[in-house]
């Protein structure tokens, strides 16, 4: 089995750096995920959502959504552009909501963070009964690293999703 990466990085140094550099992405890309859903206004939880920069987009493109990071700087710089959105400090591995509460959870360029076994099955548990989880990833260049999450994320993806 490929050896995971595991997140030893505080980003919450670099929050408003971050916040101001990071780019948002296409709107196609949120269409998409209403044609997923066919729910109105799914209840999406954004994981990994830094400074709620995709949250903000979800929110803006009629999802009920709710960040959740691990790093309590990120959440004071999303909570700072006072949307209304609810955001949760969390683990990925220890969500703290109710069992089949949500119809679509999101990694937006954050899965390498939290793509381990724990973190899968709590993803599984917080989500209903044919949710989606969707992971969206900017396009990277092709480093011995990339390969090496390429072949941890398929080992996790398979586990959970065989046929996928």
């Amino acid at each position: 089995m490929p050896k995971l990466i595991m997140d030893t990085n505080q980003f919450g140094k670099l929050s408003k750096e971050y916040d101001a550099m990071r780019r948002g992405y296409p709107a196609e890309l949120f269409e998409y995920l209403h044609s997923l859903s066919n729910i109105k206004s799914p209840v999406v939880l954004d994981m990994g959502c830094g400074t709620g920069i995709s949250t903000r987009q979800l929110a803006e493109e009629g999802f009920n959504v709710i960040g959740v990071d691990k790093d309590a700087e990120m959440m004071r710089v999303a909570r700072e552009k006072g949307d209304g959105i609810s955001y949760v400090v969390a683990s990925a591995d220890k969500l703290p909501f109710e069992d089949n509460h949500f119809d679509l959870a999101t990694a937006f360029t954050s899965f390498h963070w939290f793509y381990n076994n724990e973190s899968v099955l709590e993803i599984k548990r917080v989500l209903k009964m044919g949710g989606i989880f969707f992971v969206a990833r900017k396009r990277i260049n092709r480093s011995e690293e990339n390969e090496q999450f390429r072949k941890g994320y398929r080992v996790v993806r398979y586990k959970f999703i065989p046929d996928f």
